[in-house]
C-alpha cells in the first residue's frame, strides 16, 4: 500500500506545546515510516486519536531528518517519546538514529489489527501513538505483556558486539541443522544400514568414512586398510566394527540408481572433516566454541562442507 503524507492543513501544526509531552508511533516499513504525533493538546484539538496529525518519511538519513524537523515544530527533543513496532530488522536504523540524539525510544511487539479493520499506515501510527500516550502520561496498565510498552537503552559497546556474534551463531546453528538434516537424508537412501552401527552419520569420524566412501558399493570394495585410514587414530570405532560395517555394505538395500549415486559421490568429493576450535573474545573473557568444518581441494565445495557451529564436542 503506498504511504501519503499527510497534507499540511490536515497536519494542522500548531505552535510549540509548552512543558507538554509529544508521543509519537511509527508505523515502519521498508522504505518508507509513518509518525503518528499526540499530546494532550492535540487530542483535546481534534478529539479522537485518529484524527490527529501524521507524517510520512523516507527510511533514509534525509528521512529522519525531516522527521526530527517536524517533531520540533511541536515540542523541543527533550520533550518527546518515540514507539516503535519490533518487525524485524528496518526498525533499527531509525532507533540508533533516535538514541543517538538522546531521545526516549520506547519499543513493542507486533501487534495484530482487530478484524474488519484495513491495513491503514496513518492509523497504525496514531494507534501506537495513543498506546504510548495511555501507558505513559494515563498510567494505564496493560494485561498482556505483549501490549507493554518498554523503555529501550542505548546498547554499550560490548552489549552491541555480543549482539552481533550471537545472531551470526544463531544463523550458523540453523544452517548446521539443515546441513545435518540433508547429510541425514543422504545416509538414508544409499546406505540405511550405517547407523546400526554408527548411531549419529553426522559426527566426524562417520563423516570421513562416508566422503571417502560416499556409496556402500565403494565402502564394500575398499581394502581394509583404507578403511582404518578413513578411521583416523579415533578409538571409538574398532577394526571389528569396521568389518562389520564393510559387511552391511555388501548387503545394503539402498537405492543403487547410478545417476543418483554419481550426484552424491560429486557432493562427497574432496571434502575433509577437521575440527578446530573458534575463541571469540569479549572484553577479558574468552568463550571457545567448537567447530567441524570441510573443505575441498577443488573449486566446488560440497554442499554440507561449509562452517557448522556445535556447543559441545562430539565424538562416535
Amino acid at each position: 500500500m503506498s504511504r501519503k503524507t499527510s497534507s499540511p492543513d490536515s497536519l494542522g501544526t500548531v505552535p510549540l506545546l509548552a512543558q507538554k509531552t509529544l508521543y509519537v508511533g511509527v508505523d515502519i516499513g521498508k522504505r518508507t515510516h509513518v509518525a503518528g504525533f499526540l499530546s494532550t493538546t492535540l487530542l483535546a484539538r481534534h478529539q479522537r486519536f485518529e484524527h490527529c496529525p501524521a507524517f510520512s518519511f523516507e527510511n533514509s538519513r534525509e528521512g529522519f531528518r525531516s522527521l526530527i524537523d517536524r517533531i520540533e515544530t511541536y515540542v523541543p527533543l527533550l520533550q518527546v517519546q518515540v514507539l516503535l513496532e519490533v518487525t524485524g530488522h528496518y526498525h533499527r536504523t531509525l532507533m540508533q538514529y533516535l538514541q543517538e540524539l538522546d531521545i526516549s525510544v520506547y519499543i513493542i511487539h507486533v501487534q495484530k489489527r482487530r478484524e474488519g479493520l484495513l491495513k491503514s499506515d496513518k492509523r497504525d501510527a496514531l494507534g501506537l501513538a495513543n498506546q504510548l500516550y495511555n501507558q505513559l502520561e494515563k498510567g494505564i496498565q496493560v494485561d498482556d505483556p505483549l501490549q507493554a510498552v518498554r523503555r529501550l537503552a542505548p546498547p554499550t559497546e560490548a552489549a552491541a558486539q555480543l549482539r552481533g556474534m550471537v545472531q551470526h551463531h544463531a544463523e550458523l546453528v540453523v544452517e548446521s541443522t539443515q546441513r545435518k538434516n540433508k547429510l541425514t537424508a543422504i545416509c538414508d537412501e544409499l546406505f540405511p544400514e550405517f547407523t546400526r552401527l554408527l548411531l549419529n552419520p553426522n559426527l566426524p569420524t562417520a563423516l570421513a568414512l562416508r566422503s571417502r566412501f560416499p556409496t556402500p558399493a565403494l565402502l564394500s570394495q575398499a581394502r581394509f586398510a583404507e578403511l582404518r585410514e578413513a578411521r583416523g587414530k579415533t578409538c571409538s570405532v574398532s577394526d571389528a566394527k569396521l568389518r562389520a560395517l564393510q559387511h552391511l555394505a555388501a548387503q545394503s538395500i539402498g537405492i543403487k540408481d547410478p545417476a543418483h549415486s554419481y550426484i552424491v559421490s560429486l557432493a562427497f568429493n574432496g571434502y575433509h572433516v577437521t575440527t578446530h576450535t573458534t575463541v571469540y573474545t569479549y572484553g577479558e573473557q574468552s568463550s571457545s566454541i567448537t567447530s567441524t568444518s570441510g573443505s575441498s581441494s577443488g573449486a566446488t565445495i560440497a554442499p554440507y562442507s561449509l562452517t557448522t557451529i556445535v556447543l559441545h564436542s562430539n565424538r562416535d
